[in-house]
């Protein structure tokens, strides 16, 4: 407990960063949409979406990148939606199409070091469905090495190494 100010920003986020265990700050403010776009200000900030993918069988599409199991997502274009662009990631990323999107899920933000800067990222996820299971054809030049459909059980264990924003996403489907 103590009482910071915008200069103990960064070494929050260095903090929650190297300490993996430590997953949540509470901060009190009279304007919460004040903090947080204060708090936002303190970043370089990108806008990203993404998809979780259900096919007819129940099974959900999974990544395996830089070593954890992700979902696809990537950049909003300036030129997109966030529907558009969780669309267009999802395709490029898995390599399947005829995707419809169901409806929003939930909206992510975590940090990280790009080139010297931190970085703010903020992904819109979308729940999406597609007909049968398709083929999938990970994207390599994005460091995905599998793409693959997981059922139940198979989503449980890969969370387990997983970040913790796609373990808030899986779990948004059931609000």
């Amino acid at each position: 407990m103590g009482h910071a100010s915008s200069y103990d920003i960064p070494k929050l986020v260095k903090i929650f960063q190297s300490h993996p265990a430590i997953c949540n700050v509470f901060v009190g403010n009279g304007s919460v949409d004040k903090l947080f776009s204060w708090f936002t200000s303190q970043f370089k900030f990108l806008a990203a979406a993404g998809g979780l993918v259900r096919n007819n069988a129940g099974q959900y599409l999974m990544i395996y990148r830089r070593g954890k199991w992700d979902l696809p997502k990537g950049k909003v274009e300036p030129s997109e939606t966030p529907v558009e662009a969780g669309l267009r990631e999802v395709e490029e990323e898995t390599g399947i199409s005829g995707l419809t999107v169901v409806r929003p899920l939930t909206c992510t933000y975590h940090t990280y070091e790009e080139k010297g800067n931190t970085m703010l990222k903020q992904t819109h996820w979308f729940l999406m469905q597609v007909r049968g299971t398709l083929s999938l054809k990970p994207q390599v030049e994005e460091d995905i090495e599998i793409a693959e459909w997981v059922d139940a059980d198979g989503v449980e264990n890969r969370l387990k190494d997983s970040y913790p924003s796609i373990r808030m996403v899986f779990a948004s489907l059931r609000s």
